[in-house]
């Protein structure tokens, strides 16, 4: 325990000093009686002292004296308090490959699901951001506790061309520093990136390995399909086998958590 105005104890010396004197008195007053030397008659007109019960009250007083005292020096206990409060970004792959039906319905769609179940039970202090990225990234949704903004936007994603993994991280930074920088205490932030493959296009991962791991922002990854999908492209089936490397490497360096999800079902339970 502390105060905030210890200056303040220093009036408990004049509690001290109230209660010295009140000994003191009650010291004083035998001699007083002693002088009445027929003490056989005293006995009979003096009423009967009640002890130490004529204490209480002088008792009482001065403990209620000394707990003002220690309430104008303003204790104070310092506690941690669990609070549910963080900062999540959500960075989605928008890219062809995610048309790919080897998780069923299709990868996106088992996505989107997820991403729908874990904004619904989010707590309430826990604000989301939706980075949706192709070829290039791109804020959908800032950061809000608004949890059904992002519902909706997650819904209405469509397929861009090409996948670009520094971008995303560069985009979900972004996010991340606009609305931590309107916070007067900074709660644990962190983004989750899901896709299925390497890059393909936009600024090379580890310049945003190196920015993220500067911002002190985790990048957790979940590499999302199998290695039998594939996509149909001018009337042909091509292959897009899930690849999970650069995601791990993108968890391993930023402090993160990698993840594998070859079903729906897996990827709701991560």
């Amino acid at each position: 325990m502390s105060f905030a105005a210890a200056s303040r104890l220093w009036l408990l010396a004049v509690v001290a000093v109230l209660a010295g004197a009140y000994v003191t008195s009650a010291r004083r007053r035998p001699r007083y009686v002693v002088r009445f030397t027929n003490l056989a008659l005293l006995d009979l007109v003096a009423p009967r002292r009640p002890g130490w019960r004529r204490h209480l009250p002088a008792a009482l007083l001065l403990l209620a004296l000394a707990g003002m005292v220690v309430s104008l020096a303003r204790p104070q206990h310092l506690a941690r308090v669990a609070r549910r409060e963080a900062v999540v970004v959500l960075a989605v792959d928008t890219s062809p490959s995610m048309m790919a039906t080897d998780v069923a319905p299709s990868r996106f769609q088992a996505l989107q699901r997820a991403v729908v179940r874990f904004a619904r039970d989010a707590p309430d202090g826990v604000s989301l951001g939706l980075v949706s990225f192709a070829g290039t990234a791109q804020v959908v949704v800032p950061p809000t506790a608004e949890h059904a903004l992002l519902i909706n936007a997650v819904e209405r994603l469509g397929f861009r061309s090409q996948t670009a993994l520094g971008e995303a991280i560069f985009a979900s930074l972004e996010a991340l520093a606009t609305t931590l920088e309107r916070r007067s205490e900074a709660p644990p932030a962190g983004v989750v990136l899901m896709s299925d493959g390497a890059s393909t296009a936009g600024r090379p991962e580890s310049e945003a390995i190196r920015q993220a791991v500067a911002a002190r922002v985790p990048e957790s990854t979940i590499a999302f399909g199998t290695r039998v999908g594939t996509i149909t492209v001018e009337g042909g089936e091509q292959p897009v086998p899930v690849d999970g490397t650069a995601l791990r490497r993108i968890a391993r360096e930023t402090g993160g958590v990698h993840f594998e999800a070859a079903t729906g079902e897996r990827l709701t339970e991560i």
